[in-house]
This record gives structure tokens, sequence and C-alpha cells, in this order.
């Protein structure tokens, strides 16, 4: 068989017909990006040089750009794809089960972090390298969980907030890249907000030198305005996904998240 000079994402990797067309790929010349669900099965490629590893889901959005980005990054473009995982829909809202809603984590990673921004537009700029009615970020929040078995605290808190530094910007991304580290998934409601100031940091001329690390932080964000409307519903919030809503109606807890609510005419379910 002619030699495959060519590189290949192959997802479901870890099992069955994946798995054999991964050994296939890596014995024919190939360079594979593997996506194995289960790390346990990580092992079966250990003598393979040709191979790089990523651990998850295929619905894990944000792991297939960090895929493709990787593939760029180390000059091995991807030129196929064998997808042998499948993507599963979820229930009709009222069979969704307890254990499903637990299992709508299983893509995140602790510690999470829950970041908040705020932006003035300036009529009149007064910082520099702005512009009139610029979305200039001046506040930000974060909440961090650390584990599934620890309470949020408040000292588990942090902020920024300034209004008159030339520099405003570089330091409101530098402090917040102290604050959130370089592991664990970052929540935002309606995330968009987030990640477009985060892209607009990235290509300043005084945060260049940070662009990789604002890079890897937007990668980490996750939105938990789509992951309420997919996964959850109370009549508390009366269509309302907004998250002062949502805030001031539900008490969200390590309780609730291990034990969510049950469905019918139980009347414990709110």
């Amino acid at each position: 068989m002619q030699k495959i000079n060519k590189n290949v994402l192959v997802t479901g990797a870890g099992k069955g017909i994946g798995e054999e067309t991964v050994f296939s790929l890596l014995e024919n010349g190939a360079y594979v990006y593997a996506l194995i669900k289960s790390k346990k099965d990580n092992k079966k490629f250990k003598d393979y040089k040709n191979v790089k590893i990523y651990n998850g889901n295929v619905n894990n959005g944000n792991l297939i750009k960090k895929i493709l980005k990787d593939s760029r990054k180390d000059k091995r473009f991807i030129n196929g794809l064998v997808n042998n995982a499948g993507i599963r829909f979820r229930k009709n809202f009222l069979k969704i089960t307890p254990k499903d809603l637990k299992n709508v984590f299983n893509d995140f990673s602790f510690p999470f972090y829950f970041i908040d921004f705020e932006t003035v537009n300036q009529g009149v700029p007064i910082i520099k390298g702005t512009q009139p009615y610029y979305p200039l970020p001046f506040q930000w929040s974060v909440h961090k969980w650390k584990s599934i078995d620890k309470e949020i605290k408040l000292n588990d808190a942090d902020s920024f907030i300034d209004f008159e530094n030339q520099n405003i910007e570089r330091e409101f991304i530098k402090r917040l890249l102290k604050s959130v580290g370089e592991t664990g998934t970052i929540f935002a409601h309606s995330a968009s907000t987030e990640k477009s100031v985060l892209k607009k940091l990235k290509d300043k001329d005084n945060c260049r030198d940070l662009a990789e690390k604002i890079e890897k932080l937007i990668n980490r964000v996750a939105d938990t305005l789509s992951l309420v409307k997919k996964h959850f519903y109370s009549p508390l919030m009366n269509g309302d996904y907004g998250i002062k809503k949502q805030s001031s109606d539900l008490s969200v807890t390590r309780e609730t998240f291990m034990n969510p609510p049950r469905r019918g005419n139980d009347k414990k379910a709110l």
C-alpha cells in the first residue's frame, strides 16, 4: 500500500472501527490527530510517534477548535476527517432525567470560573488609542468554584475596576489572566460580549505580547445562556433567561447541582 503522507483527524478513535482506522493510518505513514473519549484508551497508541491524542467528546466545539489550531501551529494542516463519533441529540425536554443534567458538565473541567465584563462607550475618548463610542472594558468580576465538593464562598471572588489609567486595557487583561489561571472552564452568560472584548484586546498594540494567552483564555469560555436554554427551565423564570432574572429567582447550590429538581406533579419540583 502506498504511504499516506497526510494529516488526518479521527474522532471516536479509542474503540472499534475508529481504533482500527487510526492503526491503519499510522502504519501507512499518516499523521493522526486522534479524538478519544476515555483516557484509558490512550495507551493503545503509546508506541507511535505520529499521533497526537486529545480526550473529550466530538460535540465539544472548543476542543475541536483547539485541535484545528494546534494542527496549524504544528504546520500539519489537516487534510482529511474520519468522523467515527456520533453526536446524540438531547431528549424531549420532559424526558430529561437528573442523570442527563449531570452529564451536561462532562465536557467542562474544574475549577469553574464565572466571569462578567462591564464596558463604557465614551462619547469623547479620554483613553489613548480609543475612538468615540468604543466599548472600553473597565470592570470585571470573577467567582471561582474550586471543585464539586466545595461551596462557592465570597472570598473566592476577584474583581477589577478602573476609569482613569491610560493603560487600562492592558491592566484589565493582565489582572484577568492572573485571576483565572491556565486551567478550568470559564463561564459567561451570553458570552459573545466577553469574547468580543477579549478578541479586541488581543489585537491591541499594547497587548500583543499577551495575544497567545488571551487566545487560550477565549478557548476556555463556555456560554451559560445556551446551556440553560438547552437543559433547564423553571416556572419561576417566567420565560426570561437573563442572568439577573435567574439570579433573583433561583438559588443554584452544590445540592441542586448534585440533586436536580424532580419533574411532574411532585410539589417538591419547585
